[in-house]
């Protein structure tokens, strides 16, 4: 039993060997195929990476965390050095992006400049829910009560300077208007009455 084992071992070593020097003598080959393969296959390997993705969120999610705790000074290092030496093309990346994603910038840029003002106030910064925030207004302006269409603003119920945490639950849709003229005051009323129609 114990030879049958050991054979069965050296068996796997050998066949290892034999696979790791096929290797190394047809490397340019095995590239090549493997090239051609991708090529040939591009969707399909898209869509088993996206499948794969979806159903190991959670684990790829923990490993990048454990990945970029360990890695973060690296990581930062990394990032400064290529932006150094690509300005132009990350420049032009971004412009392009922001050509090509005008809501998802808005919501970025609208979201870095309240957490700039929130760490000028020192108050509270939690994780934002943009998508609940427009489920739960339902395009209905949180100031003066009238439907939103085309452009808004993300308004602070409580603002910031005067102590209102940046979170989800204190963030309203209000019309560009109705937040300026509201300012940092709590409980405005806005001048005009607004009819909505039913």
């Amino acid at each position: 039993m114990n030879q049958a084992v050991s054979n069965n071992l050296s068996f796997k070593e050998k066949n290892r060997e034999r696979n790791r020097r096929y290797r190394e003598r047809n490397a340019t080959v095995i590239s090549e195929r493997h090239k051609k393969w991708v090529e040939e296959n591009r969707e399909k390997r898209l869509e088993h990476q996206r499948r794969y993705r979806q159903k190991n969120r959670e684990l790829l999610n923990r490993k990048n965390k454990e990945y970029n705790q360990i890695n973060s000074d690296m990581r930062k290092e990394y990032t400064k050095r290529y932006y150094l030496e690509n300005k132009d093309k990350v420049y032009a990346a971004n412009a392009l992006w922001r050509k090509n994603n005008p809501e998802a910038y808005r919501l970025i840029a609208s979201a870095a400049r309240a957490r700039r003002r929130a760490h000028k106030y020192n108050t509270r910064i939690g994780r934002i829910d943009w998508k609940a925030i427009h489920e739960r207004s339902g395009m209905i302006c949180g100031i003066c009560h009238g439907p939103i269409v085309g452009d808004f603003d993300y308004d602070h119920i409580i603002p910031l300077a005067k102590g209102g945490p940046h979170v989800t639950e204190n963030i309203q849709l209000a019309h560009p208007s109705c937040n300026r003229a509201k300012r940092d005051t709590i409980n405005y009323r806005p001048q005009r009455e607004i009819v909505r129609s039913n």
